[in-house]
């Protein structure tokens, strides 16, 4: 196993350990190896590679296929997209002549439908001095805008924590709550957080504002203030129905 290539793929895993898992990263370059399936057994055992390769697997083939099976997060993308041969391989061999497939891109399996496309160009290698192809893959990127979870607040009646009746049905209903206050199984903290927490949802349940009540309404316009209001209108439609002395007195006082 040569030295290099090992530490190159060492220093490699090193990077990809220090990235969030969350994060999309591509990883491209000329690894020098080639991927193809050898045999019907390492088809079956191996999902990194597509089914479109031009070469068999080699020593570093092996290695870059471990690396994306290691970490369950990598493809060897360029084997996904069926093209031309002149349009799959990226170096020929100055000995055989023959092309090769040794340039590669690499994703996290889970950005895998954000790859549309993967290929080489020829005669942009020239114009920069290197014998391998220009390599280009198309991206499209699937943004999701996250929601940002607001609790809803709970308004507590004021005429309700006024009223009798209602903190009665309060204290009544947490007293069983008090159980776990002699509970030696719990904690001190874990007998607070309970506490609290029943306290919260039976003031929910008892002493919140209805739905169906005018938000609207001030503190001091009580039930009361309500009952005076509607005898008093309906005082003034009796004078002004009858116009009576009496009548009069009355939506008077």
């Amino acid at each position: 196993m040569n030295d290099d290539s090992q530490n190159f793929y060492n220093d490699l895993q090193d990077v990809i350990n220090r990235i969030p898992t969350e994060d999309m990263y591509i990883i491209m370059g000329d690894f020098n190896a080639r991927v193809g399936w050898n045999n019907q057994q390492q088809q079956n055992l191996s999902n990194s590679i597509g089914p479109y390769t031009v070469d068999i697997t080699n020593e570093n083939g092996e290695k870059l296929i471990d690396l994306c099976t290691i970490n369950n997060l990598l493809i060897v993308t360029n084997t996904f997209f069926k093209h031309k041969l002149v349009h799959q391989t990226s170096w020929m061999h100055p000995g055989n002549k023959q092309w090769h497939m040794i340039d590669y891109t690499l994703v996290n399996k889970k950005f895998r439908s954000s790859i549309e496309d993967c290929r080489m160009y020829r005669k942009a290698a020239g114009a920069i001095g290197t014998d391998h192809h220009l390599m280009r893959i198309k991206i499209k990127l699937h943004f999701r805008s996250r929601r940002k979870m607001v609790q809803k607040k709970v308004v507590y009646d004021p005429i309700k924590m006024k009223n009798d009746n209602a903190l009665k049905q309060f204290q009544k209903d947490l007293i069983p709550t008090l159980s776990d206050a002699t509970d030696k199984t719990i904690s001190i903290d874990e007998k607070y957080d309970r506490f609290v927490e029943h306290m919260k949802t039976n003031a929910e349940k008892i002493l919140k504002i209805d739905k169906n009540r005018n938000r609207k309404r001030k503190e001091w316009l009580t039930d009361e203030i309500l009952e005076i209001v509607e005898k008093k209108a309906t005082a003034f439609v009796n004078w002004q129905n009858h116009r009576g002395t009496k009548l009069e007195i009355e939506y008077a006082n």
